[in-house]
């Protein structure tokens, strides 16, 4: 039997080895890998993580840092080899938000604290500033997007609860606040979503709710009145909608809405904040958040109704992107604190079909004693379809879920040393079905 485990345990760190995802020259695998943004460690709070669509490789972060209480400095970074190496495009600015015109990626917007729109031409070689707003002092843009089909409309939002549109490639700029309220503040740089089935959709998070408009920004309606950090809209399904919220006392920091913002779930653990959401753009079911609190980066396989940490628990993050062609690599921005393991990170992100957590076979978020009697009543012969495939509840990597799994997890319930990554994220991609899980 102790011949039997060491080699179980052999297998599954090979595979876990062998988990690696290459970008460029750097190789993630399921550990978080430090990227340094240059000779020195930075001290910055990383706001935005945005990558080109026409080469992968090539990664902007935007940042801002403290120097003699001043926090409206910062950079613009530019990796071109998946982060091995960087340059600085902008120094002294605080930036806030990134766009790229996705029709010609050397056109790049940064939205600033107090140094207005700035615009590009040239991949980020040189700037000039498109607006600094509608009133006599600089305003502070916190998040700014383009529109995918048609990139001479820009959309941007001040932190003081102005909206501003572009029709002519930043050079002029309207107000557009119909409907909304004068502290309709804007809290963080990922504000602003557009339906990517219908462009005249565009929703937005603030202060005071999130809000609707089907006229592309000439009318406003509220959907509900959660102060909102954060929104993203699923790229495969854009009636649904995650939110990260303020949290009240005994409630959840994220929202969700499955029919376009009219109605809206609670979901997310308890009482944390979390300042960014991403959804996977090949799974929908797979859900990353950024915490603030601190909390690390969590992930949810089941559409937001369970989650679980992928590490950094210790570290309080601010923004979170996921690469934009295989293979898909996660990428998290820190919050600046004063700390030498503030940065960026990354790793690869837990494949599509072994998404889960190991030994979890209810998807209750924890292993125990209710997941064995799934797997001995699926084994038996019992119909257990709401819980398959169950490839989560194949612990011992044999490819099948039977008894031996069942015992395996009682005994990790109760404490027993098991030589196998029972609680990790990730489990079998190939599992045969148990009898209660066959057709």
């Amino acid at each position: 039997m102790g011949n039997y485990y060491l080699h179980k345990v052999f297998i599954v760190s090979l595979a876990l080895l062998l988990t690696i995802c290459i970008r460029n020259s750097l190789a993630f695998d399921n550990e978080w890998t430090y990227i340094e943004l240059g000779d020195e460690p930075v001290l910055e709070s990383i706001n935005d993580i945005v990558f080109d669509s026409a080469d992968s490789n090539k990664i902007y972060v935007g940042t801002y840092w403290h120097t003699n209480y001043n926090i409206h400095n910062g950079h613009l970074y530019i990796s071109e080899n998946s982060g091995e190496d960087w340059n600085s495009l902008i120094s002294e600015k605080r930036i806030e938000s990134i766009a790229i015109n996705p029709q010609n990626t050397d056109v790049l917007y940064a939205a600033t604290y107090h140094h207005g729109i700035l615009k590009s031409t040239t991949g980020g070689a040189s700037w000039d500033v498109m607006f600094t707003g509608a009133t006599t002092d600089l305003e502070t843009f916190r998040s700014i997007v383009i529109d995918p089909l048609n990139p001479n409309i820009v959309y941007t939002g001040a932190v003081m609860g102005k909206f501003y549109k572009s029709v002519n490639y930043g050079f002029n700029w309207q107000l557009k606040n119909n409907g909304l309220f004068n502290d309709c503040y804007f809290k963080m740089n990922h504000s602003i979503v557009i339906d990517p089935s219908n462009d005249s959709t565009l929703y937005i998070g603030t202060y005071r709710g999130v809000f609707k408009s089907t006229d592309q920004a000439e009318n406003w309606n509220q959907l509900n009145d959660t102060n909102i950090l954060a929104i993203t809209i699923d790229p495969n399904n854009p009636n649904t909608l995650y939110c990260t919220t303020e949290p009240l006392a005994d409630s959840r920091g994220m929202i969700k809405s499955i029919n376009a913002g009219d109605s809206w779930d609670n979901i997310g653990p308890l009482d944390i904040r979390y300042f960014d959401i991403v959804v996977h753009p090949d799974n929908s079911e797979i859900i990353l958040a950024a915490s603030c609190e601190p909390g690390g980066v969590m992930i949810s396989c089941d559409e937001g109704i369970t989650w679980t940490s992928l590490g950094l628990d210790t570290i309080k993050f601010r923004s979170i992107a996921i690469s934009n062609n295989s293979p898909r690599v996660l990428y998290a921005g820190t919050k600046y604190l004063g700390s030498y393991d503030e940065g960026l990170y990354a790793r690869c992100i837990p494949e599509d079909n072994v998404c889960g957590i190991l030994g979890d076979v209810n998807r209750d978020g924890a292993v125990n004693s209710s997941d064995a009697l799934i797997i001995m009543s699926c084994d038996v012969g019992m119909d257990v379809s709401l819980f398959c495939p169950m490839s989560c509840g194949d612990v011992n990597d044999d490819g099948f879920v039977n008894s031996t799994d069942a015992l395996i997890i009682l005994s990790y319930d109760v404490g027993m040393y098991v030589p196998f990554p029972i609680g990790s994220i990730g489990c079998p991609s190939d599992v045969n079905p148990c009898a209660g899980c066959s057709p």
